[in-house]
């Protein structure tokens, strides 16, 4: 029930932010040419400043705006070169030819450089619900760690679930970023009644994918699915299946 709630929640913000925020041009406006005001306008390949600077637009020059994402507009120059351009970068220039600034996601490169990360999150493991909190640091923007600590209730048991495990995320500046994990950890179990065999320890190990979502300012919803691998300590092993769903603020 814990676990059904969660997603609940999560679905219902996912569905707020779609409707609350728009990230591209929208698909009505045609390209807009302008002349460029500002001194000198670095050019990215990619909407994000992680991506390499491969141009420069000096004054004077005139560009076709062929489309925005978040706050980075996608441009072509009078050489027929494209690339994408920050809007702080061309602000006078889009002022003062009557063009639109967009507020928007003004933290997305906080949450493009941001390094600690703490999360709330619900879900099922096996056939138990789940509540997880968790503690992550980001090395860059494509690779972080993570530690989350679970417990998971069962009719039968409760069970105490302490992980860590290694993030890539190959595409982080997407509206929605996927990411994939391996790590490992230990499970302790609790039976509710004494009929059943005591508390015991296993490890596991577990792999993972899901979908990250920058909802603004410095939240986060996040979506998992994990493939856990428990041993027993009879070295017999069994599979596990779990999916999350939560929120995690960064700083």
């Amino acid at each position: 029930m814990k676990g059904r709630l969660v997603f609940f929640l999560f679905i219902s913000a996912l569905l707020h932010r779609e409707s609350a925020l728009a990230a591209f041009w929208p698909k009505k406006h045609s390209p807009a040419s302008i002349t460029v005001k500002e001194s000198f306008i670095p050019v990215r390949s990619g909407p994000a400043s992680v991506y390499p600077i491969i141009d420069s637009i000096e004054q004077g020059s005139h560009v076709l705006l062929l489309k925005r994402k978040n706050t980075w507009i996608k441009i072509k120059t009078q050489t027929n070169a494209s690339g994408w351009v920050h809007q702080k970068d061309i602000i006078r220039s889009l002022s003062e030819s009557g063009l639109p600034t967009l507020q928007l996601n003004h933290k997305k490169q906080d949450y493009l450089h941001h390094q600690w990360e703490i999360g709330l999150s619900g879900g099922q493991y096996d056939k138990g619900d789940s509540l997880n909190a968790s503690l992550g640091f980001h090395f860059t923007a494509f690779i972080g760690t993570e530690i989350m600590a679970s417990q998971i209730f069962t009719k039968a048991s409760t069970s105490y679930l302490l992980r860590g495990k290694l993030m890539m995320s190959p595409f982080p500046h997407r509206r929605f970023s996927p990411f994939f994990a391996l790590g490992s950890g230990i499970l302790k179990t609790d039976p509710k009644t004494a009929t059943l065999s005591s508390q015991n320890t296993n490890s596991t190990a577990f792999v993972s994918a899901g979908i990250r979502n920058h909802l603004g300012e410095n939240v986060i919803i996040q979506f998992e699915f994990l493939k856990n691998t428990l041993f027993t300590r009879d070295n017999d092993s069994r599979e596990i299946d779990e999916w999350r769903a939560g929120v995690n603020f960064f700083f």
